[in-house]
């Protein structure tokens, strides 16, 4: 691949994941197995480290000719740092930082995001099972055939079964820990994430 052709500005929250998905789709792959052998092989050997501040896909994203320097700016937020404190590692995500145990290993969507196209941060999480704009427990797996989602296969938010996951049953709720911690995590509340 010589060069990208859409560079995707992130949307407020929008996890570095939605990013990477936006991407991939904006310039024709059907998904992101597609976009990393285009890439030379991005090495996808785990969702949470994919989605770091320095990666490949950050880089990638970074040193493309058509990005600002406010774009840059908004990319590189949208990435966590990886930080190290006494012996352990955390992923920074503006003033917050989160264990890195307690990000997901596995995709979490709500149907009702990604019918907007982009992934909130808060899905990044294991600790968040209800989406904090929408009020849906997050999906992990296709309703239709019930394997985990593939976050390497999903190609346009379809399943390999071929289910759109956009068409997902909403189950609804209550979100009010879900807003509450999410309106912690932008205000950069780290003592309330803590506890």
């Amino acid at each position: 691949m010589s060069r990208l052709h859409f560079i995707p500005t992130p949307y407020k929250d929008e996890s570095a994941l939605s990013l990477i998905y936006r991407c991939a789709t904006k310039n024709g792959f059907k998904n992101l197995a597609d976009f990393s052998f285009a890439c030379g092989g991005l090495h996808f050997s785990s969702l949470g480290l994919a989605q770091f501040h320095g990666g490949i896909v950050h880089r990638i994203l970074r040193s493309d000719p058509l990005v600002d320097d406010e774009q840059m700016a908004a990319i590189d937020l949208a990435f966590p740092n990886l930080v190290r404190i006494t012996g352990e590692n955390f992923a920074q995500f503006k003033k917050i930082k989160i264990h890195h145990s307690l990000l997901r290993t596995n995709l979490a969507l709500c149907p009702e995001c990604i019918k907007n196209g982009h992934l909130n941060v808060m899905h990044t999480f294991s600790f968040t099972e209800i989406c904090p704009i929408h009020g849906n427990i997050l999906i992990t797996q296709c309703p239709e055939c019930k394997k985990t989602l593939d976050w390497t296969h999903l190609d346009d938010f379809h399943c390999r079964c071929s289910f759109d996951l956009r068409s997902s049953p909403l189950n609804l709720a209550d979100d009010s820990c879900s807003r509450m911690v999410y309106e912690a995590f932008c205000s950069g509340d780290q003592l309330f994430l803590i506890v």
